[in-house]
């Protein structure tokens, strides 16, 4: 058991930041025992958010070696790939011109792995099931300890044996996640699908019941953040090279008087999302 003044103390402590100032401002940070879910349709930017904010997290280790890992488990794309999209975002270039190798285009992807390689940070390609993450999660945390743990998408991981019921078993994949942020005491964060029911909306932002196959993971998360981006519907739209953030539910951290929108720049040409100036 633990003593009230240790529990008075870690209640009031922040959350681990994102690094993204108005997203920090908005959630209080992602709270140590949190299930963190990041939802939105096809071309949203989950995946670029994703990796974004597990890139910035291994900033603050690069110099030490002590630090704790972000983990990263991709199940929609290969480590190297990942690696590669990183790469790209660090040293400013198009995906596109990375198979154009010019000597300078070289020497800035070189001094981008080289930057990434000082950093505390891992990717598990290979953890397919809720077990292998665990177990993935717990090997990492032994050797190097866990800052973040971000899993990429939920809806792939499986239980072993599979359910008949994907419903359940997508809960209890989500509790399994939720547990694991528990144990380590650590945010786990974890990509969503959404059904299409911002398709069949004239207004296209996603609401928090569009959550894919499990009403379960509204349920288990303690945040919900939805993302929008409206250059995707609208041909002309005002908002070009935009995010927007909703923050659906958060259960721990409510904020009163602060905003539940933000917007944050993305360039998709080299998978970067920035603050707004």
């Amino acid at each position: 058991m633990r003593r009230l003044d240790e529990l008075a103390r870690s209640g009031g402590s922040a959350g681990v930041p994102s690094g993204f100032r108005d997203l920090d401002r908005m959630t209080g940070g992602f709270g140590r025992s949190d299930l963190v879910v990041i939802a939105g349709r096809p071309l949203m930017g989950k995946t670029a958010l994703m990796v974004n904010v597990a890139e910035r997290a291994t900033r603050e280790g690069r110099s030490r070696r002590d630090s704790p890992a972000v983990l990263y488990v991709s199940l929609e794309t290969h480590a190297e790939a990942l690696v590669a999209r990183m790469m790209a975002s660090i040293a400013g270039l198009e995906r596109i011109e990375l198979s154009n190798a010019t000597p300078a285009r070289t020497q800035a992807l070189s001094a981008a792995l080289e930057e990434l390689k000082r950093r505390p940070f891992m990717i598990d390609d290979r953890a397919t099931t809720a077990d292998a993450i665990r177990e993935s999660t717990l090997r990492c945390a032994e050797t190097n300890g866990v800052r973040m743990l971000f899993v990429d998408a939920l809806q792939t991981v499986r239980m072993r044996p599979r359910r008949h019921d994907r419903e359940a078993e997508l809960e209890e994949i989500a509790w399994s996640l939720k547990e694991l942020a528990w144990e380590l005491q650590c945010p786990v964060i974890a990509s969503s699908y959404l059904g299409r029911g911002p398709e069949r909306r004239c207004d296209r932002r996603p609401h928090l019941a569009d959550l894919r196959d499990s009403s379960a993971i509204e349920e288990v998360a303690d945040l919900v953040l939805l993302l929008y981006r409206d250059d995707v519907y609208v041909e002309d739209s005002s908002e070009p090279g935009t995010i927007e953030v909703a923050m659906a539910k958060n259960r721990n951290r409510l904020r009163p008087g602060w905003a539940s929108h933000i917007w944050l720049t993305y360039r998709a040409q080299i998978d970067r999302v920035e603050d707004r100036p």
